[in-house]
Formats: structure tokens, sequence, C-alpha cells
């Protein structure tokens, strides 16, 4: 490729496309919380909190899947402990470690960003259409899919 096609596709590659897309939706969501009680929580607790998708995991499969230290995982759900949005339960007998758990009061959370999630996807929806909403996410499941493979 030429220098100018380098060019071009390095404004339109997908991962780059995605990454300006949840850059936007992050700021915007931040925006959003800023106006309430959970305003002073730190950006990467938040997508830390949100990886759990109300999932049971220890702090070591956090850490691998967000791809972050393990030290910096616990660190983190240190600090949403103390928020108390989340506590660390025994792991299923037998199994080594703890698992993180949402607490009460991080499920309030969850209501909360799921209610504002679902103000985007409408706002969305009214720029995209419904049925070219749809479509999206369906790509998005199967790339999702194919890049799990």
């Amino acid at each position: 490729m030429t220098d100018n096609q380098n060019e071009i596709f390095l404004r339109s590659n997908i991962k780059g496309l995605l990454q300006t897309c949840l850059t936007t939706l992050n700021d915007k969501q931040k925006t959003f919380l800023d106006n309430g009680e959970f305003k002073h929580l730190r950006a990467g607790d938040v997508r830390l909190f949100g990886q759990l998708r109300g999932r049971e995991l220890t702090i070591s499969e956090l850490a691998r899947e967000m791809d972050m230290s393990r030290q910096g995982a616990q660190q983190a759900i240190q600090r949403l402990q103390q928020e108390e949005m989340v506590e660390l339960t025994h792991n299923a007998v037998g199994s080594k470690g703890k698992v993180i758990h949402i607490t009460d009061k991080g499920q309030e959370y969850r209501q909360l960003i799921a209610r504002y999630l679902q103000e985007q996807e409408s706002e969305m929806k009214n720029t995209l259409g419904e049925s070219e909403l749809e479509q999206l996410r369906e790509r998005l499941q199967q790339l999702n899919a194919y890049l799990h493979k």
C-alpha cells in the first residue's frame, strides 16, 4: 500500500472505529454519572465493574479478561469494596480463591447504567433506524464470536 492508502486505512480500520465509539460512549456515560451518587468512581474501576456483567469471577479471571495485572485488578476491587459495590466471597467447594460478588448497591448501579444504556440505544435507533441498529448489533455479535474462536 502507498502512504496515502495506509493513511486512509488507519483512519477507517475496524479496531480504530470501535475504539473511537467506545471512548465516546464512555465519555457520555461519565458525564451522565457526574450528576449522581456514583460521580466519584474512577473510570477504570467503572470499566472493571462493567466487565463483570453480573458474573461472579475471581480477581485473576477478571484481570485476564481486562488484560491487566492481577495487582491492578485487586486495587480496583478494593476501591469498589470500599464503595460497597462488590464483596469477595468464597468460591465453590474445592476451588481456590474468592469470587467477586456484586452487592445490592452494585446492583443499584447496574440498574442505573442499564437505564442509561437503554436511553443511548434509543437515541441510536432514532439516528440509524431500528433495523439498522439491530443489524449493527448482529454484526458486532458475529465479530465478537469470530474474535473468540
